[in-house]
């Protein structure tokens, strides 16, 4: 006769486990199904999304050619330009409905994550507390409300698969169990080379909760519960580490890949700019200023300005909190194993982004804490589920704690991710809580923009260059502001400041051959910019159509032709230029004059 656990349903066997990811998917739901209404925002969406001329065309392949092959803003991420032109071949430019898949991914990365804890541990309610941070925290809003940022839930979809796939390896190890690991991976590493770190998770995960270390903890809090199945125990360190090769050369593959797409594309600032020591600062006070945003998330911002000093007397006491915390959880590693691989997963996921190679002009970020976090969630739900195992009064006060700090993060994840509804809403706010944030304003300055406020966006560019008067973008973007206003002599002085901020800039020599060709002083002049803006980027389309314009001014019919042949060729969508080609089959030798506004 079967016995009755044998006989019983799938609630009634996993029913604490149903229950418990039910509850993630609706807190999910309720924070974020606001982003259905949810606009593109004018820092990077333009550039992954709403303008990419690659991406827009869908999934094509000339597109997958495209995305494993270009380093389009200065990275390499060939599975996240995918996910972005799936998204357009699917819902064209719907924002909503972007924003939705962002959704969709932190879902499955929370119940990922639950999963992965409980397969591991056994420990159902301690692994959903981490889920719930995890979903949960206003610290993890950016990367799920910004569009641009699905490389940083896509990757983490991976990551997440990677380590579930590891846990079954380990249970028995084998090739067949190893290559999806090695997979999962792969493609982690495709949408966000940040996972770069990832290899020495696992490491952390062979000493807890999967026990493969000599003498591992064998108690139930230790991991595995104690059941003792096979491949859990190891022989040593040095055949764990030699497992993993495979995944440090892939690691070390793609942190080259990135380190000569970011250094191309400008984005990697030198020791001239960013001097070592203060990269080093910086990094100690990014360390305790992620973990005080986590437990005071307040003031969270899409941008944290560079400060331009940091107190020698800050940083080393951040050094010395920072050094003490691994101290006592190396002292406890044996007897609370979950305190040590936490902290140092918090530490070692942080690393690629913690600012020793500067990447922007950005301190910190909020959406670089979307997988660190992880690590020193664990710490807390299991240090609470030890208190409460220990003491009657602490399990009482864990248990009233509990619910209300997770409705508490609710709340304040909700009104996070309102922020972010639109570009004027987001920068309005970033301006508000931080001081002298030049992006902010010139954002801010964007949005304004486009809603055909001039003045107001004139006013927010000039607060910008006041800030940051290097600010090559905010030159341009004022210059573009009186333009539009007439101002056309005022404009191109700002054409040309920003050109010479940015010699190598594409951007400014096609807004000086457009500022000069719209006045109509010397076209020959225009014609030399634009031939410059094509050399720095042979895929610019505005560029091509306005060379095109000057040839077809100048006389010269087939290479204005060729050029608007180019232009279409790039972006078969791109109006002017099928205007002007039809114009001069038609035999009309006076071009049609359009000019972007980006």
């Amino acid at each position: 006769m079967m016995s009755e656990r044998a006989t019983a349903g799938p609630f009634h066997r996993y029913g604490k486990e149903i229950i418990a990811a039910s509850i993630l998917i609706l807190a999910v739901t309720v924070v974020y199904s606001q982003s259905a209404t949810f606009d593109f925002i004018s820092l990077d969406d333009g550039t992954y999304v709403r303008y990419n001329a690659a991406v827009r065309e869908g999934l094509t392949l000339k597109g997958v050619s495209w995305a494993f092959t270009s380093l389009y803003a200065s990275n390499w991420h060939p599975v996240t330009w995918l996910s972005h032109m799936s998204d357009i071949q699917l819902f064209g430019l719907q924002p909503g409905m972007h924003h939705l898949i962002n959704v969709l991914f932190h879902a499955a990365n929370t119940l990922l994550l639950f999963l992965f804890l409980r397969f591991c541990t056994g420990a159902c309610w301690r692994s959903f507390l981490v889920a719930a941070l995890f979903a949960l925290h206003p610290l993890h809003v950016e990367s799920v409300a910004w569009i641009s940022e699905r490389k940083d839930v896509l990757s983490t979809f991976f990551a997440l698969l990677t380590l579930l796939g590891y846990a079954r390896y380990a249970q028995k190890p084998g090739v067949r169990r190893y290559l999806p690991v090695m997979g999962y991976f792969a493609l982690g590493l495709m949408a966000k080379p940040m996972l770069v770190t990832l290899p020495f998770v696992l490491l952390l995960l062979d000493h807890w909760p999967l026990r493969r270390l000599p003498g591992a903890n064998a108690s139930p809090e230790a991991g595995w519960r104690g059941r003792g199945r096979p491949g859990f125990a190891g022989s040593g360190f040095q055949p764990l580490l030699w497992e993993k090769v495979p995944l440090f050369i892939m690691a070390g593959c793609s942190s080259i890949i990135t380190f000569v797409a970011q250094h191309s594309g400008g984005a990697v600032n030198t020791l001239e700019n960013v001097p070592i020591f203060f990269r080093i600062a910086n990094s100690l006070l990014s360390y305790t200023a992620y973990l005080a945003k986590m437990v005071w998330p307040a003031g969270l911002a899409v941008f944290y300005p560079l400060p331009r000093s940091i107190s020698p007397i800050s940083a080393a006491a951040a050094l010395v909190f920072l050094l003490a915390v691994t101290a006592v959880v190396l002292r406890m590693r044996k007897k609370l194993p979950y305190m040590a691989v936490g902290w140092f997963w918090y530490l070692g996921t942080l690393v690629p982004v913690i600012g020793i190679i500067q990447v922007g002009g950005q301190s910190l970020a909020d959406r670089y804490t979307y997988v660190p976090l992880i690590g020193i969630f664990i710490m807390t739900a299991w240090g609470l589920g030890d208190l409460s195992a220990r003491w009657s009064y602490a399990k009482t006060a864990a248990g009233w704690a509990v619910p209300i700090v997770l409705g508490l993060l609710t709340g304040l994840a909700w009104l996070q991710a309102g922020i972010w509804k639109d570009s004027t809403s987001l920068f309005t706010h970033t301006a508000d809580v931080t001081r002298n944030n030049y992006l902010a304003h010139h954002n801010l300055g964007c949005a304004l923009y486009e809603k055909g406020q001039l003045q107001e966006a004139e006013d927010q560019y000039r607060e910008a260059i006041r800030i940051y008067p290097g600010y090559c973008l905010a030159h341009m973007n004022l210059a573009l502001a009186l333009e539009k206003q007439g101002k056309d002599k005022e404009a191109l002085r700002y054409y040309y400041r920003a050109s010479e901020l940015n010699p190598t800039s594409a951007l400014s020599h096609y807004y000086i051959g457009k500022g000069i060709y719209k006045l109509g002083s010397n076209i020959e002049v225009a014609h030399q910019e634009f031939t410059k803006a094509l050399v720095l980027n042979p895929s610019y389309v505005e560029a091509w159509n306005n060379l095109g314009e000057c040839f077809t001014l100048q006389g010269k019919i087939e290479e204005g032709r060729s050029c608007f042949k180019k232009a279409l060729r790039i972006d078969p969508g791109f109006h002017p230029a099928r205007v002007n080609l039809a114009r001069l089959l038609k035999g009309q030798r006076h071009p049609y004059k359009s000019f972007s506004p980006r």
